[in-house]
């Protein structure tokens, strides 16, 4: 459906987010950047703010997850935002959100945002919230689309050589991870970047759990390191700083290994930006150099 500005949302959704609000004087301040969603952003009345999201019910995986996020919300990490209520406007799911007014974390090298970063996930490893169990598992939501497989049958021209002369090894390593994405129990966040982290005068906030699943613990620092790589780090670094979180440290090197490879698959595959830093950071997981 593409990205709408609020004036551009149907009539019958603001009203249903000004009734919400209490108030149809409203300043909107709507948010820039990739997004899956129809309209977000922040929308303030008086001293009341809510963070709200749009979608369209005609994008299914989206819909869904919206739905579900509202049904565990309760179950998250206390850093997470609450749902603080959703309603259903023809083919629109809307939601509102506790409001989090920060900025978002810089990953760059030497940026004093990332020791926080670093610390909250190694918080969140280690004092998991109860109730993963009802989250789908990363293992499920990855094998069905089977990236590599999905690459090795339709999509070779966007495979670089290196790529295509370990198509095999590959698809046998993204079905390893799937072995080993199963057997996890922690509630992992699997969308970790700098528009999910928000640096507030409360402290770091982590937003953003539509795509939350259970998963290894070590799950959301693996995925960090690629970030910081993606941010300019050399995945040398990158590893020195997820080092510090004990689940990434005691996790097994083939486990990592395998999910530096299948990250690398899912973001060719979608075409993600970031696919050029998950392949340096797989080529260094793989052969110990990022050099293409």
């Amino acid at each position: 459906m593409g990205r709408r500005g609020w004036e551009h949302l149907p009539a019958e959704v603001r009203r249903g987010i000004e009734e919400r609000v209490g108030s149809s004087a409203l300043q909107v301040q709507e948010q820039t950047g990739p997004t899956t969603t129809a309209f977000s952003g922040a929308i303030h009345a008086g001293l009341e703010s809510v963070f709200v999201k749009v979608v369209s019910q005609d994008v299914q995986a989206e819909s869904r997850a919206r739905i579900n996020e509202e049904r565990l919300s309760g179950l998250l990490p206390r850093v997470a935002p609450r749902v603080l209520w959703r309603f259903y406007s023809f083919q629109w799911v809307v939601t509102g959100y506790e409001y989090v007014d920060g900025h978002p974390a810089r990953l760059y090298p030497g940026s004093l945002d990332i020791e926080p970063v670093v610390n909250l996930l190694a918080d969140m490893a280690a004092h998991p919230p109860p109730g993963s169990v009802h989250f789908d598992t990363l293992a499920a939501r990855w094998s069905r689309i089977a990236p590599w497989r999905t690459l090795g049958t339709g999509s070779p021209k966007v495979l670089d050589a290196w790529e295509r002369r370990r198509i095999r090894d590959f698809i046998d390593l993204e079905s390893f991870v799937f072995e080993v994405l199963n057997g996890g129990t922690a509630t992992a966040h699997t969308a970790i970047d700098e528009s999910n982290l928000l640096v507030s005068r409360h402290g770091l906030r982590l937003v953003g759990w539509t795509w939350a699943c259970r998963a290894p613990s070590w799950v959301d620092s693996a995925l960090l390191a690629i970030r910081l790589v993606e941010a300019g780090h050399t995945p040398e670094q990158a590893e020195a700083w997820v080092r510090r979180t004990p689940a990434w440290r005691n996790a097994a090197a083939d486990s990592l290994d395998a999910f530096a490879v299948s990250m690398l698959g899912l973001w060719v595959l979608r075409g993600n930006p970031g696919a050029g830093a998950a392949r340096r950071y797989a080529r260094y997981r793989l052969i110990g150099t990022e050099e293409l």
